[in-house]
């Protein structure tokens, strides 16, 4: 079984944006546990973020069957918004962070990878050659690499991708944050 994290942003035009989550709970990793790595790393990246925005991650978890992805069921936590505290413009609500999911599991030759996009940066954020600024890349680097590796305080990391198309789930192996702007006029980003 697994848990499905939902965390909402709004606060701007275009919102609400949701980032979708899973957390492996056969390792021991419990429910509090996941929704704490998820929210540590929003909270992380709260100052990159415009201050405009308020980020939630959902009290109502849901409880997923790994093999299909069947709801089993949901379970209540505690969580408090995090607010975004950066002052500086917003860039365009379209304009995102990227960060791309390695799981090593492949299928049909291809590998089962996962996205989590960083919505509501500022222009503090972009370079004058239209990339992600060095150091809110790190940032963003650092505070997701704490969350999939071990934030939990677990010897193995309980992220998750998982795949509509195979109907499983398979545990993270790496996380790296794009300098290029993810676009999203559409999903191919």
């Amino acid at each position: 079984m697994s848990y499905r994290i939902r965390t909402e942003i709004t606060g701007a035009a275009g919102a609400p944006w949701v980032n979708t989550t899973h957390w492996d709970d056969s390792l021991g990793m419990r429910v509090e546990d996941a929704v704490n790595n998820i929210w540590s790393f929003w909270d992380a990246i709260a100052g990159l973020m415009h201050s405009d925005l308020v980020i939630q991650v959902d009290p109502t978890v849901t409880l997923q069957n790994d093999d299909g992805g069947q709801p089993t069921g949901t379970t209540t936590v505690v969580t408090d918004p995090i607010g975004g505290t950066n002052t500086s413009h917003m860039l365009p609500t379209q304009t995102q962070a990227l960060i791309h999911f390695g799981t090593g599991y492949y299928n049909q030759g291809r590998e089962v990878t996962g996205k989590l996009y960083v919505p509501g940066l500022c222009e503090s954020a972009n370079t004058p050659n239209g990339l992600l600024e060095t150091g809110d890349q790190g940032t963003i680097q650092d505070a997701i690499d704490a969350v999939w590796n071990g934030g939990s305080g677990l010897s193995t990391p309980g992220m998750l991708i998982y795949s509509r198309k195979i109907q499983a789930a398979f545990p993270v192996t790496g996380a790296v944050v794009r300098s290029k702007w993810a676009v999203l006029r559409s999903r191919r980003d």
